[in-house]
């Protein structure tokens, strides 16, 4: 997997994991 594609899946793995802390709070 190329490191431009890996940055942007980490980006949206990240996107979730804010999206999902935020619901808790």
């Amino acid at each position: 997997m190329s490191k431009t594609t890996y940055d942007k899946w980490e980006h949206l793995q990240q996107g979730q994991a804010q999206t999902k802390q935020s619901e808790l709070k």
